[in-house]
């Protein structure tokens, strides 16, 4: 079992021994949450910025040869006031 089953499991595992009335909608997405904040942590964060490879950070691998075809599409577009429409 992973962290969030093992611990969603057990609120609903003491849910069951110290009430009276029936686990609700409400009730579950309350315990869902509880046993969510108890299994994430900063490292559950950075290793899932590590996996898509966001992290770490290198700020060197976007340079200017990439926005060389942008620069290159600005220079030619007409600006809208300088257009000239036929009479």
């Amino acid at each position: 079992m992973g962290p969030l089953k093992t611990h969603y499991s057990e609120h609903i595992r003491q849910w069951m021994l110290h009430q009276e009335k029936p686990l609700g909608p409400y009730d579950i997405a309350e315990l869902f949450r509880k046993a969510y904040l108890e299994c994430t942590t900063g490292t559950n964060a950075v290793n899932c910025f590590r996996v898509t490879g966001i992290w770490p950070l290198n700020r060197t691998i976007v340079t200017d040869n990439d926005f060389l075809a942008s620069e290159h599409e600005e220079e030619q577009q007409t600006p809208i006031h300088q257009t000239k429409y036929p009479a």
